[in-house]
């Protein structure tokens, strides 16, 4: 199958949208079977579920692992949250790591887009 594709219609369960009934659990199901085959994104998506409690418990451990999970992939939204939760925990040298490598991370998109059009 392909992973965005599913991750994709776990987000349409999830806000209720294109003709589908909202439903969290089908969105959760569709996000874990795109976590499998690797999509970032869908991992990204679970960690938010676990920090709202959309389908599942509020878990914050889940969240976090989640959002590990998704930043080793370089989820650069994820590699942001991770510093949050890392500087709420008061761990601040990771946080400062976390917040570099995702700011790192926009910051290589940004210019790769800007290559790619041809500035």
């Amino acid at each position: 199958g392909d992973a965005e594709a599913m991750n994709c219609l776990g987000c349409k369960y999830s806000d209720g949208e294109k003709g589908l009934t909202k439903n969290h659990q089908k969105a959760m199901e569709w996000w874990n079977k795109a976590a499998k085959l690797g999509s970032s994104t869908a991992n990204r998506n679970i960690a938010a579920a676990y920090y709202d409690g959309r389908g599942v418990p509020k878990d914050p451990k889940k969240e976090k692992y989640y959002h590990e999970i998704a930043a080793m992939a370089r989820h650069v939204s994820s590699r942001s949250v991770l510093g949050t939760i890392e500087y709420n925990e008061g761990h601040f040298d990771r946080t400062y790591k976390h917040w570099m490598m995702a700011a790192k991370g926009r910051m290589y998109r940004f210019t790769e887009g800007r290559f790619k059009k041809g500035f």
